[in-house]
């Protein structure tokens, strides 16, 4: 089995971003405290008996207000939210986080811990495993979508990444370099 690079170009390419502008808003400290605020009211109503199984809600939230001390984007405050409320291991609680520019067009199967391709572009044949994404494993980047989700549910993980496009500056910030041409690699096998 050889190992066979791909050269996707995204910047002319009309990637699925439905608010294209949106997602780019950076918020400030005081935007996102208000927000936080409510989400730990909203927290604190909803899950009245979590003080009686240990879990203090209120210092719950403390990192989070320290990571809020500097503006960051919507789309990396709705991953910082998502995650927090992850750590509540409520499968019936999420955070839909927000697109952070353009996707990756790409369908996945998760099957035994390998990631194939269902559908996305021509070069990317139908059932070739992808095996990394700008130099980032893909099986990193699943993790870092996972932290999204409490552990309580793992099926609905799997079966919401393999339906949803890879963010090219989500792969970036986990250490994805673009090539010189603006591009990504996607490293794959056939």
């Amino acid at each position: 089995v050889a190992l066979f690079m791909v050269y996707v170009i995204y910047i002319n390419i009309q990637m699925h971003k439905p608010f294209p502008y949106e997602n780019r808003i950076v918020l400030t400290p005081d935007d996102m405290k208000h927000d936080l605020d409510q989400m730990k009211a909203d927290v604190i109503q909803t899950y009245p008996s979590a003080e009686g199984d240990g879990l203090d809600l209120e210092s719950f939230f403390d990192e989070t207000y320290e990571q809020i001390k500097k503006p960051m984007t919507k789309a990396a405050f709705s991953v910082l939210l998502a995650e927090k409320v992850a750590d509540l291991e409520d499968a019936h609680s999420s955070v839909i986080t927000v697109n952070d520019g353009p996707t990756l067009p790409i369908v996945f199967k998760i099957i035994d811990d390998h990631f194939y391709v269902l559908s996305g572009y021509k070069s990317l044949g139908t059932g070739c495993e992808v095996i990394s994404i700008a130099g980032v494993s893909i099986k990193d980047i699943y993790e870092a979508y996972a932290k999204e989700f409490s552990s309580e549910n793992a099926f609905w993980v799997q079966e919401l990444f393999e339906e949803r496009y890879v963010e090219v500056n989500r792969v970036l910030s986990l250490g994805g370099k673009k090539t010189y041409e603006n591009g990504v690699h996607i490293a794959y096998l056939e």
